[in-house]
Formats: C-alpha cells, structure tokens, sequence
C-alpha cells in the first residue's frame, strides 16, 4: 500500500516538474522572438546589401569613363576596368591616388578631399599631368558604416570637345577681327533682328556702337522706298525663298538721310537655326554718277532727235510720211509733246492719220516700253462704256463669268489713246475726270478702289471747244485733257508730199517694180484732187487701181460717179432678190468708203441703226481693204 502511495507520488511530482519545464520552454521561446525576428532582419540586410554590391559592380564594369575610390588616406581601393586600361595596370595596393593617376608624387594642387570629407560634392576639368588630356572629373563622398567618408572619381575625356570648343573660339576671333576691319558692313540678322553688326556698318548708320543696333529690327533701318523683294526676306524670314544675292537700294541713317548700298547676303545656319549675313556697301556716290550719266544720255538722246528732226529735207518720221513745211512743223511738236507726260488732243479730219500721230508721240515719250492702249470711243455702245474702261468683276452681272481688267487696267504707266473722243459719254466724263485728278476708279461689281498712272492722248475731227458749248462736253474735262493741242494737216495742205506717199503705197501693194509707177495723167489727176478723205482715201484709191486698174475718186458732196463704169454692176439677168441685195451690199460698201469706215456715220447716213448695220456687214461679208 505505501508502495502504491509513493508511486502516485512519485508520478504527481513527475508531471508537475514537466509542467514547469513547458511553461519555462514557452517562457523562454516568448524572449527569443525579437531576436529572431532581428537576426531574420540582418539576414535580408546583408543580402540586399550583396545585391546592391554587385549591382554597383556590375554597373561600375560596365562603365567606359574610368572610375576609382580612395579611402580619406588617399589610399585607393578600387578602379572599374576602364580606369585599370587607363593608367595600364590593376595594382593598387598602398599606392595613393595622385601617385597612381596623375603619376604625381605629393598631393594634387586641386586635391578636394577636405570638400568630400565634408560631404560635399565636387566638379572640375583639368589637364592631367599624366597624359596631358583634359578631363571632366566629378568627385562624390561615399559613406561606410563607420562613419569614414570614400571619395569616388568620375573620369570623362573630353579633349576632343575642348579642342573643338577652343578651334570655334579661335576662328570666331579670326572673323571676328576680319570683319571688325574690313571697309564693307557686315551684319547677321536671326529672327527679324541684328545679332551682330561690324564697327563698318554702325559708322555707315550714323551711330557710336554696335550695341545702338543690335537687338533692333532690320526692317527700321530700310528706306520707305527699299526694295520689297528684299524688304520681304528681312521681315518673313521664309529662308526657302530664291531671292536675289545682290542689290541695291537706299536705306536711312540714324539721322534721317537716305544712301544707297549695294549688298551681298547669304541665308546660313546660326546656333542651329536659319540666319542672313549680309555685307553691304556704300555705293551713294557711285549711283549718282549712274543717275546722272543716265538722265545725259537720255537728253543727248532727246537732243539727237531733235537735231535730227530739224533736218528740213526728212521725209519720214516713224510711220508718218510726208517733208512739206506742216509735216516739218507736225514733227516739231510730236517732240515737243514726247518729252512732255501732258496729255495731248490730236486734230484733224478724217484720215489724216491722227493715230500714227498719237502712237508716235507714245513711242517716243519715256512710256514706249509700254502698250500702247487705243480704244475707238464711237464703237462702244454706251451701256458697256463703263466695264469696257474700268473692268469688272466675276459675277458683276449676267455672263460676267471671270475678272476682266477694263482699259485703265491695261493703260497703267502707259498711254490710253481715245480716238472719237468727242462721242464719249458725258457720265463717263465725269468718272474719268475723277480718274485723272486722281481719286481713283471702281470695276463694275467691286467696292475696292484702284488707281492707274496713264497718260491720255486723245484724237476727234470734231471742234471740241463748239462741243463744250453745246454741252456736248463738260467744260472741266476739255480743260484737263487740252493741254497740248496738236492739229494733223489735210492732205490738200500738203499736196507736195502726195509724191511720197504715192511711192510708199505703190511698194505696199505692187509685187513687182514695173507696177510701182503711175501714168502722168493718172499722177495729174492725183495731183489735182482736192483729197476729202486725206492720206486714207488716197491709200483705198491707189489699192483700187493697182487691183482693177482703174482710178475711182468719192466726193461725199457729190453724187459717186466711177470711171467707164456704171455705180452698181448688177448683171442683166439677176432675179429681183438678187439685184436688190447686190444693190444693198454696193452701196454700203459705198457709203462706208465715202465716210472713210466710219461705222456710226455710216449708219446715220442710212438712217439704220448701228446694230443692224453690224448685221449687214457680217451678212455681205464687207470688211476694210
């Protein structure tokens, strides 16, 4: 029985003894976490610390600018590859960084460890005494985790860049200095504004330094009147424009007065964007001689033609013909009227040739290089007077289909010869008279007003100053184009120069010499004419007797009467229809020749209005020989 006592006891204090180990167990384990979970820590630490080593390595190798790291007693303790293939060997040991790099036996002059020491990061290029290249070497503190501080070195050769930067510098200075002390201005122009003048180009301005002009506009020192051309290349700028090389124009100085200058200029690229760079010279005294030598030579050319015209033996001026005392004095003024830009009024009957008149003194004024613009005032119906000379524009009206520049268009720095001019339209008075003090003209369909420099030379066979009276003229506008009257003789006045003439239309008509002569009595009855219908007549009269060899003469106060042949050769045997249309077409043809063409007369002497007349002449096929 004690047996069993002391056996129960025995396992009562046996599982009281493991009850306090596993609480001293638990106990225990409940201390040791912070620590394990601390060296769980340490663990992962030293790990990433590995990696981010390596990465540093990996990336250190990978590098091709030399990098090393010296402890705080210049020892170093590291070279990347392409600092070991820099001083060619991989032995470090002991060795200072101003030995191993620079081949230096004490500490370097521009040494920065006290800076890396401090934390701070440092940047410098220098020439290294070793190789004599330049470098860009940036120095940076790298912290242990004893608190000492490493300095790591960047190498960067940058010699190549250096040597570039140095060879710009040199010629910049070069050209600097050439163009500092050449006679001729030079300028570069970038953005509408000058970057750079020479000491030249400030003194041709007007101004004391290069700074009065930089940074300004280059269009504020163009004359008002500078080439456009050019003008446009220095305010647009559009470097894909084919402008000129070369020019000349005035500009303006400081002061107001104008020069000119003949340049040279080229669009090149400047800080990697488009740039002109011009050189200009003065060339004032050099254009005046060219003005001056320009103006002699047009009056030696003015005189020459006047010397020449006083000859009183010409008998042929341009395409007039004829050497009688009014022809001698008519050249006189056609002269006179050329040198002048006044308008002028042609005078004289019909077919005196008032035209070759007007075309002569245009030809020879300072607008010949011009067309010259005639318009027949009696032709054109007067509901088209006002788009026929001023134009119109697309839409203006019914079959308007396009922009049509009228004559004052076409006139511009020109002549504009209105012949009959004595039929134009009192309204159309108004609105050229407008015109001519210059306030301008609007086409037919516009609302923009246009201006036209031009010279009027107007011809009639009418007396203009009984047209005024009757109100057929207004009274202003006889005045601004009577200026320069010229009257055109009639042929009877002239009767020495029908010999001439004669000659000059038989070499126009005749195809062979033995026809270019005329019977005494033929010539007689020339002679002797009394010649209503002037040179043109006498023109139409010899065509018709070198085509039918028969001499016919109109009197348009007489009955027509031809030589051996009846008025209207109607054949015997024509129907009724038949004889009367040829009777029509003969005697309009009649009438027309009679009235010298004059398409308006003719129809008032028909008593048929013009249209109908037009109908008839395209009907017959009746056209001027």
């Amino acid at each position: 029985m004690k047996h069993i006592e002391d056996s129960m006891e025995l396992k009562k204090t046996h599982a009281e003894l493991e009850q306090k180990v596993e609480e001293q167990i638990a106990k225990s384990v409940k201390t040791n976490d912070p620590l394990s979970q601390e060296i769980e820590e340490r663990k992962r630490a030293e790990v990433a610390l590995h990696e981010s080593e390596e990465k540093f390595r990996s990336m250190m190798e990978a590098m091709n600018d030399p990098v090393y790291i010296c402890s705080n007693d210049y020892r170093v303790t590291y070279m990347n590859p392409a600092m070991i293939n820099r001083i060619g060997t991989s032995y470090i040991e002991g060795i200072p960084c101003y030995k191993l790099m620079h081949g230096l036996d004490k500490k370097c002059q521009w040494c920065v460890h006290d800076k890396i020491q401090k934390g701070v990061h440092s940047v410098t290029d220098l020439i290294s005494p070793k190789d004599g290249r330049v470098y860009h070497i940036s120095h940076s503190p790298v912290f242990h985790t004893d608190k000492s501080i490493s300095k790591m070195t960047i190498f960067r050769d940058i010699t190549r860049h250096k040597r570039a930067e140095q060879a710009l510098r040199e010629s910049e200075e070069r050209y600097r200095t050439l163009t500092e002390h050449v006679a001729d201005g030079v300028t570069l122009v970038q953005n509408e504004k000058f970057l750079f003048v020479n000491n030249a180009f400030v003194s041709m301005f007007g101004y004391t330094n290069a700074s009065q002009i930089v940074g300004k506009r280059a269009v504020d020192l163009i004359s008002s009147i500078f080439d456009q051309g050019l003008k446009k290349i220095y305010s647009g700028l559009n470097f894909d424009i084919s402008a000129k090389k070369i020019f000349k124009a005035p500009c303006i100085t400081h002061k107001g007065r104008e020069f000119w200058v003949e340049g040279h200029h080229n669009i090149i690229k400047w800080k990697g964007m488009p740039a002109i760079l011009t050189t200009i010279r003065d060339i004032t005294e050099r254009r005046l001689q060219e003005i001056a030598i320009q103006e002699e030579t047009e009056r030696l050319r003015n005189e020459n033609i006047r010397l020449r015209s006083s000859i009183k033996e010409r008998y042929k001026f341009g395409n007039i013909i004829g050497k009688s005392r009014p022809m001698q004095e008519l050249y006189e003024l056609i002269l006179k009227a050329a040198n002048s830009d006044a308008n002028v009024v042609v005078y004289g009957e019909s077919g005196t040739g008032k035209e070759m008149v007007a075309r002569a003194i245009h030809e020879m004024s300072n607008r010949r290089n011009k067309v010259f613009v005639a318009v027949n005032c009696g032709a054109i119906p007067e509901t088209l007077l006002e788009s026929e000379f001023f134009g119109y524009k697309k839409g203006a009206f019914t079959g308007a289909n396009m922009d049509k520049h009228g004559y004052l268009d076409i006139a511009e720095n020109s002549t504009l010869f209105l012949d009959e001019v004595g039929e134009l339209d009192l309204n159309l008075q108004v609105k050229l008279l407008r015109v001519i003090d210059g306030g301008g003209y609007t086409p037919v369909g516009s609302n923009k007003t246009k201006y036209s420099d031009f010279r009027i030379i107007a011809a009639t066979n009418k007396n203009l100053v009984e047209q005024v009276n009757k109100k057929l003229m207004r009274e202003d506008f006889f005045y601004r184009m009577h200026v320069i009257p010229v009257t055109v003789p009639p042929l009877r006045e002239r009767k020495e120069d029908i010999p001439l003439l004669v000659e000059h239309f038989l070499k126009l008509y005749c195809d062979s010499e033995e026809r270019q002569s005329l019977p005494v009595k033929i010539f007689e009855a020339l002679q002797n004419h009394d010649w209503p219908g002037n040179v043109r007549e006498l023109e139409n009269v010899l065509k018709r007797y070198v085509t039918i060899q028969r001499l016919d003469f109109i009197n348009p106060h007489k009955p027509y009467t031809a030589n051996k042949t009846n008025d209207y050769s109607i054949q015997e045997n024509a129907g009724l229809h038949d004889a009367v249309k040829m009777f029509e077409k003969e005697h309009i043809a009649r009438m027309l020749e009679q009235n010298c063409w004059h398409r308006g007369k003719t129809a008032k002497m028909l008593h048929i209005p013009e249209r109908t007349l037009y109908r008839k002449l395209k009907q017959f096929q009746l056209t001027m020989s």
